[in-house]
């Protein structure tokens, strides 16, 4: 297998985004340089997973269009990145790009962590608050 000459700026790029966004798990597809990439970032980059894909790009986009529409995945009201994402998503499968739907495809297809788990503590103080209900140090008499 060949390295591409990108090689050593996607390395950096997905370290610094990882990083960035605090992220608990990255999934890299298991083919050509991914493989070398998960090796090298595997101590480096938390959660870092090589995923073989499971069917095509259409099939693994019809399980996340499921869970959107079952609300099981969320989109923040407003990011500046928002309306790129929504184009794509909306254009796909004839649209020009489709990276962004085949990585959310198959974040939404990784089975070996629960939605539940992506929420941080804030997250869910804020959701039970919202909720009405106790927090975690709330006590009853």
């Amino acid at each position: 297998m060949a390295i591409p000459a990108h090689y050593p700026a996607l390395k950096a790029s997905v370290r610094d985004l990882a990083e960035k966004w605090r992220a608990r798990r990255v999934l890299v597809e298991d083919t050509g340089a991914g493989t070398a990439l998960v090796q090298e970032l595997r101590g480096q980059v938390p959660g870092i997973a090589a995923v073989k894909p499971e069917g095509d790009k259409a099939s693994r986009m019809a399980v996340a269009s499921a869970k959107f529409e079952a609300g099981q995945a969320l989109l923040p009201e407003r990011a500046a990145w928002l309306p790129d994402l929504e184009a794509e998503l909306f254009a796909f499968p004839v649209g020009r790009h489709d990276d962004q739907c085949d990585s959310i495809g198959q974040a939404l297809m990784d089975q070996s962590i629960s939605p539940w788990a992506w929420l941080t503590p804030q997250d869910w103080a804020r959701l039970l608050a919202e909720a009405g209900r106790p927090g975690p140090r709330t006590f009853y008499r």
